[in-house]
């Protein structure tokens, strides 16, 4: 927001477009990184048995959501401050496919799958840094990972991304 105060508590801020309440700048300098390990064995039908398996550890890290998310930085003054882990950073995920062929043609199969929590990203629900944006500050972490408002002239200190969601793991089975 082109309209925001860079500094909170400068009682002489002026807008430079006083007409409008916000003044939305989107840019193209962000950054995103990835880095994986891949592993995958497979077994080839043979013995009335075939599966194949795989596995990728891996980390997001990047300096703002994607293009089409509606977050927006926490301080506009330290772009810096937004990098963290990926809206789609999931560490670990698993999954094995495997088929067993039973007689007169008939065959069982099954399918799994577990994945890792991707981030969540906490926000407060109101315009605490008074930058024009609702719910895209976020809280102050305290001591034994407490959350709290921070002091009115500054932004929160928890890092974007910082919690995490559930877990996946789903079976399929058929015959």
């Amino acid at each position: 927001n082109l309209n925001a105060p860079l500094d909170i508590d400068d009682p002489n801020f002026t807008p430079p477009f006083p007409e409008f309440n916000r003044v939305r700048l989107l840019l193209t300098d962000a950054g995103s990184w990835y880095h994986a390990l891949q592993l995958n064995l497979q077994k080839r039908f043979s013995h009335n048995f075939m599966f194949t398996t795989s596995y990728t550890l891996s980390k997001v890290t990047e300096s703002a959501a994607d293009f089409f998310s509606i977050s927006e930085p926490n301080d506009q003054a330290n772009l810096d401050a937004e990098e963290g882990p990926g809206t789609h950073d999931q560490r670990h995920v698993f999954s094995f496919g495997g088929v067993y062929e039973l007689p007169k043609g008939f065959q069982v199969g099954t399918i799994i799958r577990a994945a890792s929590g991707i981030p969540v990203n906490f926000r407060i629900n109101e315009n605490h840094n008074s930058d024009g944006f609702c719910c895209n500050d976020r809280p102050d972490l305290g001591h034994n990972d407490t959350f709290g408002f921070p002091p009115p002239d500054r932004p929160g200190n928890m890092p974007r991304n910082f919690g995490r969601g559930d877990s996946f793991f789903q079976v399929d089975l058929r015959v």
